[in-house]
């Protein structure tokens, strides 16, 4: 029996996942986790995607070939997540800001920000005519040479 989408061709097999004790699912998962780790990049996205179907926990319309694409792909995103390092980024900021506004202020940590009030509310900031005062501030800034 299998239960609605929860996704696009993503299902749980429910009288499988019922039957199996959770805590008996959890080592059995663990275990596959340790053992994937001495196999080559395709070899444990085809194991992953033969546990998650011979679990029930993948519709059987899904084909092998897309699960195993797609959890390939995803230990390369966790890979380069893992890795990347955010450097600070140097570059003015500038704010403008309605009066109205309720975010007003400005954080602490951009307490550098160069910060204009403009005519209109959130929305009508960006239509006739305040877009025209808008526009010019933003094209001043874009336009003025960089600080030494």
């Amino acid at each position: 029996m299998w239960d609605s989408d929860v996704a696009p061709g993503v299902t749980r097999n429910l009288m499988s996942v019922a039957e199996t004790p959770l805590a008996a699912l959890e080592e059995q998962a663990v275990q596959l986790i340790e053992s994937l780790k001495f196999l080559a990049a395709p070899d444990r996205a085809k194991a992953a995607a033969a546990w998650l179907a011979d679990h029930g926990l993948v519709s059987p319309r899904v084909p092998a070939m897309e699960l195993e694409e797609q959890l390939r792909r995803f230990e390369e995103h966790g890979a380069l997540c893992a890795n990347h390092q955010l450097e600070p980024i140097e570059t003015p900021i500038h704010r403008w800001c309605t009066a109205d506004s309720s975010r007003c202020e400005s954080p602490p940590a951009l307490a550098s920000a160069a910060f204009e009030v403009v005519e209109g509310n959130h929305y009508t900031m960006l239509f006739p005519p305040h877009v025209v005062d808008l526009a010019a501030r933003i094209r001043r800034v874009l336009e003025a040479p960089p600080d030494a």
